[in-house]
């Protein structure tokens, strides 16, 4: 923040950096906590019967502190390119090609803090793994 004020010193005390209105930046204070994130679908052990399967993955993810940043996945341990930055936290039409998948989504608030949901195994024309918690 910047001293002084503003605009023609309507503001008396400090200004915000990012958007020069009055008061505190809106990121002052520290936010230790990570969001809470996890994936609603499709659900863990989902067996799809034909490849490709076009998957619709939709993703809960919520931060008490300074919100939700981003959102996004990684397949067998890769991070995938793609991230959703409104809710709903909804990545459609993700092709998966004939064999077994485990899903892991991610997501960061503005503090920077980062969660991991539980792994969500899924099966296109093969029986679905089935991770456990915390698994990626």
């Amino acid at each position: 923040p910047t001293e002084g004020g503003s605009w023609s010193n309507w503001c008396a005390g400090s200004v915000s950096g990012p958007s020069e209105t009055c008061g505190p930046a809106w990121n002052s204070e520290p936010d230790p906590n990570p969001p809470t994130v996890s994936i609603s679908a499709p659900a863990n052990g989902t067996v799809y019967d034909a490849a490709p399967a076009n998957v619709d993955i939709q993703v809960d993810a919520a931060d008490e502190g300074l919100g939700v940043k981003r959102v996004w996945l990684s397949i067998n341990g890769a991070e995938q390119p793609v991230n959703d930055t409104v809710e709903p936290y909804e990545f459609n039409g993700v092709s998966f090609p004939k064999g077994a998948f485990t899903i892991v989504a991610y997501a960061e608030d503005w503090g920077g803090n980062v969660a991991q949901s539980a792994a969500v195994g899924i099966g296109v024309e093969q029986e679905a793994p089935m991770p456990g918690d915390g698994d990626g």
